[in-house]
């Protein structure tokens, strides 16, 4: 059976996601040196540690920035929701483990969509065999955002967003330095689907998992059982790359103020080590998008 890929219909995503990580690397320089030095403000500092941002325990309808929990409705709307996104033709399994399962933050990248356009369905559920790690990239754009790492024997909690093409496409915008694939194989048990669900689409950051002490860290916010990585907040990821970067002394706000400061002086000075302390992503159910 053919595969089912998203259609790129822009030719800048299908222009990025043909990149080369070197290529991808050399463009995001360009992009970066294009920033004007910038001040890091009290909000700022407190959003970038707060990532992955807050999100119901359970499946919800967001609706205006609101999760309307799924728990809560009758059983015969819940299930004419479900089915009503699960057997829609046109919708892409989209796996959301970072800021896409939050319901605030999706809807502030959906927001400037028609109000009709908005509505989205966040199924929860748990994945085996991977966690959610954190990208070994600078906090230019104040986190350090998530990326799947392959973890045998782990159960991680995880969204399903079943999307339409337009929000789909309005998603990949937002995710500049992640490639487009498949998951194919997986078990995902959603709290409110029957049967596990097999595949998804997914994005998977080209700077790979961050690896302070060797091993890649995981973000302890987020719910996981029997997890083998050491597990952390994004502030304690934050000091750890300060100290990679920084030097010993560094700390979580020194590695923001320099990277969201002067994000270009900070890639040029101190990618190298962060990427050296990256593992790239690699699994037998993970297959690329052919940007063709």
């Amino acid at each position: 059976m053919a595969r089912r890929w998203p259609e790129i219909t822009e030719p800048v995503l299908r222009e990025r996601q043909a990149m080369s990580d070197e290529e991808f690397f050399e463009f995001l320089a360009g992009l970066l040196a294009q920033v004007a030095p910038r001040t890091l403000g009290d909000a700022h500092f407190e959003q970038a540690i707060s990532y992955p941002w807050g999100r119901p325990p359970g499946s919800c309808l967001v609706i205006g920035g609101q999760g309307d929990d799924l728990a809560d409705m009758p059983a015969d709307r819940r299930d004419e929701l479900v089915g009503e996104y699960l057997h829609a033709p046109d919708r892409i399994p989209l796996l959301a483990y970072g800021a896409n399962a939050s319901p605030e933050r999706l809807e502030l990248k959906l927001q400037h969509l028609d109000e009709g356009r908005r509505r989205a369905l966040i199924l929860a559920g748990d994945l085996e065999g991977f966690d959610v790690g954190t990208a070994a990239q600078g906090p230019w754009f104040l986190t350090m955002p998530g990326t799947l790492v392959p973890s045998p024997g782990t159960s991680v909690r995880v969204g399903l967003l079943l999307l339409t093409p337009l929000q789909f496409t309005t998603l990949w915008w937002t995710e500049l330095s992640y490639k487009v694939g498949e998951l194919d194989g997986i078990v995902l048990r959603t709290d409110v689907a029957g049967d596990p669900v097999r595949r998804a689409i997914s994005f998977v950051s080209r700077f790979g998992a961050f690896c302070p002490e060797g091993a890649p860290v995981v973000l302890s916010p987020i719910a996981a059982r029997d997890r083998r990585w050491p597990a952390m907040t994004q502030g304690e990821i934050l000091d750890a790359a300060a100290r990679l970067t920084l030097g010993d002394g560094a700390r979580r706000r020194d590695v923001l103020e320099a990277a969201y400061g002067d994000p270009s002086a900070f890639m040029a000075d101190h990618f190298p080590a962060l990427r050296a302390a990256s593992m790239p992503f690699e699994s037998e159910h993970w297959t690329e998008m052919p940007a063709g």
